[in-house]
């Protein structure tokens, strides 16, 4: 699936998964089979920011990694949520206005995902590598 101008919406857990050693950005390109263009959306930011004081020193660590992460290798884009959105929810709109996919380990989300038939990646362990949902 080669896309001209392939946008990927990181959300919070995908880019904790980094810290495990999962080369998120390349395997999501690789699924993609093109160059992406990586996007966090300021909420999932925040999210980020909130895990970096978590007691659990793994989460800690894990969240300061993604924000580097994402300082070196993505653009931040600035979405308010919207009255009393979660994250998914202004992830979801995002991607309706960016026309980008969503890359999310979030078994509920997906599940929206799927519904509302948006495309997304998601990680597969077995496998090591992330499988491409939609059209």
């Amino acid at each position: 699936m080669a896309m001209g101008k392939c946008k990927v919406l990181l959300d919070t857990n995908v880019l904790m998964m980094i810290y495990d050693g999962i080369p998120v950005l390349e395997l999501i390109e690789e699924a993609l089979n093109t160059k992406c263009k990586f996007i966090v959306i300021t909420p999932v930011i925040e999210e980020l920011k909130k895990f970096c004081d978590d007691r659990s020193a793994r989460k800690s660590k894990a969240a300061k990694l993604a924000l580097e992460v994402v300082s070196k290798f993505c653009e931040v884009i600035n979405y308010e949520r919207i009255g009393m959105e979660d994250v998914d929810e202004v992830l979801i709109r995002a991607s309706k206005d960016l026309g980008a996919i969503i890359a999310t380990n979030d078994k509920e989300l997906r599940r929206v995902l799927r519904n509302l038939g948006i495309p997304h990646v998601y990680y597969r362990e077995g496998k090591n590598t992330f499988e491409y949902w939609g059209s």
